[in-house]
């Protein structure tokens, strides 16, 4: 939620920027955007979840199953049997059949069709719901990638400017210790003043030794989240301090934002979870159709098939169970989303009434200026 704020304060502030750089934000938020760690984590979760759908859509249609068989026997049997009289001869008509062939080939094949499983229907949608939560979640952690880039962006300019500040400082003390100096050698100045500026520039180090520190650690965070390195170029940011939209422009956008949208559709895919759970008490129709070839069919023909409707119900102990089970993760579902809901709407009153204070402190520090 930390830095859910902080992309909302630099969103507010941001566009009403004049910025002239070498590297603009625009570089810095485009080269995050492929090498950001946790957007290339979202990104892969989201791939996963739509594969997801793409394996419980496949449960729906039809499948084939094909099996081929060579077996080779010793020995061989084969067997006459009559099959008539000559009305010629009146003798009678032999045949042979081949009950084990020595080399015998058998070539079946079975389609199968679910013709009524509302547990596969289920999981179908379920799996669509945690897909739009996976796309919700990229989302978010788009905006979190963002806003984090343009905050660090923003203290790397500030952190230059401190310490362009501190390097000034420092070139002063040092001009002062010089002329205190020379005061205390012509015998006008106590030799405590040039104790004094000596104090006085060794404290002007320190603090650029300290802004430095702060620089370098801060272009360091923003090369890591964005794989791109500042370059030394100075930046001037001029700011506009007009007040923002009113505060319920932004709390009515919130069922957009999201995290907000990820959280309701992992709560749609509790509710079809629980569903499906009841579902799993009614049987599964399906269809199926075989087809038999064999060299060794015996007293039957070698090719044979059928087709018919197969229904499965089963009824035991742990589907009640898995009834009970959805159900509480439903009602859990439920408060994870009216927690983000009431979350993401605390994260925007409190970053609107940070930007009005941080308006009032640039007004203050301009007019002290």
């Amino acid at each position: 939620m930390r830095t859910s704020l902080v992309a909302l304060v630099c969103a507010l502030l941001s566009p009403a920027a004049a910025v002239r750089a070498q590297q603009p934000l625009e570089r810095f938020l485009d080269a995050a955007s492929r090498s950001a760690l946790d957007l290339r984590e979202a990104q892969a979760a989201l791939d996963a979840a739509r594969s997801q759908v793409d394996e419980a859509r496949a449960r729906l249609l039809p499948g084939v199953t094909g099996q081929a068989v060579y077996q080779h026997n010793e020995p061989a049997v084969v067997v006459t049997i009559p099959a008539g009289v000559d009305p010629m001869t009146g003798m009678p008509i032999l045949r042979q059949s081949t009950i084990t062939a020595a080399d015998q080939v058998t070539v079946a094949a079975l389609a199968t069709m679910p013709v009524l499983d509302l547990g596969a229907w289920s999981g179908w949608l379920q799996s669509e719901a945690l897909a739009d939560a996976a796309d919700g979640q990229r989302d978010a952690a788009l905006l979190a990638v963002q806003g984090a880039v343009i905050q660090l962006w923003h203290q790397v300019a500030s952190a230059r400017a401190i310490e362009a500040a501190a390097a000034r400082a420092l070139s002063a003390a040092e001009h002062v210790r010089l002329a205190v100096e020379s005061r205390v050698n012509a015998g006008v100045a106590p030799p405590l003043e040039r104790a004094r500026a000596d104090a006085e520039v060794a404290r002007a180090r320190q603090a650029v030794a300290d802004t430095h520190l702060g620089t370098v650690l801060v272009e360091r965070g923003l090369a890591n989240l964005t794989g791109l390195v500042p370059d030394g170029t100075q930046v001037r940011l001029e700011d506009d301090r007009r007040p923002a939209d009113p505060l319920q422009t932004f709390l009515d956008r919130t069922a957009q934002l999201p995290a907000v949208r990820a959280a309701r559709a992992q709560d749609r895919a509790a509710d079809i979870a629980r569903d499906a759970a009841w579902f799993a008490l009614l049987p599964s129709i399906a269809a199926q159709a075989s087809a038999r070839w064999t060299n060794a069919a015996g007293f039957a023909r070698q090719d044979t098939y059928y087709v018919g409707l197969s229904a499965t119900w089963v009824l035991d102990f742990l589907r009640p169970a898995q009834i009970g089970t959805r159900s509480a993760q439903q009602r859990l579902a439920d408060v994870r989303a009216e927690r983000v809901v009431q979350a993401t709407e605390t994260a925007v009153f409190e970053a609107w009434q940070r930007v009005d204070a941080a308006r009032a402190r640039a007004e203050a520090a301009a007019a002290a200026e």
